[in-house]
């Protein structure tokens, strides 16, 4: 069902960035610290489409996911940029690449559970999700491109990862806009 679906994404997300967040500043990795800011996010953003799926407000739920996206990703793109300017050493890098690779499974999992279940079920907003899980599939390549140029001593990748990171952020915020407003519109 679409209410089980998001449930289990939103569970999923409270533990992806708990995880995230805890290795992140134990490793000092600012693109593991965003893409955990990011996850937090999702948290929200997969509240929002539960609250929407049982107020029967899907698209409203969409679209303001789609704002929280935006303004968080403007936020962690500034924070990135001064990191490119002064990187910082990444400790514990086994660590934090065995949590963002596990991050890139569920992430990758999920995204495909939510499309199914939202195509199924026509629900805007899951498929909203889906689209914005997918998005975090990628930022967190880019996480985990920026961890593994810091193992061999490049540090500054971490912080391009974590700009690469905002980009998708804003993207996946612009984009659940947009779908959004079409459908308060009247599309299908």
């Amino acid at each position: 069902s679409k209410e089980a679906c998001a449930t289990y994404s939103l569970g999923a997300n409270v533990g992806l960035s708990a995880s995230e967040f805890f290795i992140g500043f134990l490793s000092g990795s600012i693109g593991l610290i965003a893409d955990a800011v990011h996850t937090g996010i999702d948290i929200v953003a997969s509240a929002i489409t539960w609250i929407g799926i049982k107020i029967n407000r899907e698209a409203q739920a969409a679209l303001l996911g789609g704002i929280i996206l935006c303004s968080i990703g403007a936020f962690i793109a500034f924070e990135s940029m001064t990191k490119i300017f002064r990187p910082a050493e990444i400790s514990f890098q086994v660590l934090a690449l065995a949590i963002i690779l596990v991050n890139i499974a569920v992430n990758g999992f999920f995204s495909f559970y939510k499309f199914y279940v939202g195509g199924r079920t026509r629900s805007i907003s899951l498929v909203a999700d889906a689209y914005h899980t997918k998005t975090d599939v990628w930022s967190s390549v880019a996480v985990l491109i920026g961890l593994l140029g810091a193992t061999i001593g490049f540090f500054v990748l971490d912080a391009i990862a974590g700009s690469v990171v905002s980009l998708f952020i804003l993207l996946g915020g612009y984009e659940l806009i947009s779908e959004s407003k079409k459908v308060i519109q009247g599309e299908d």
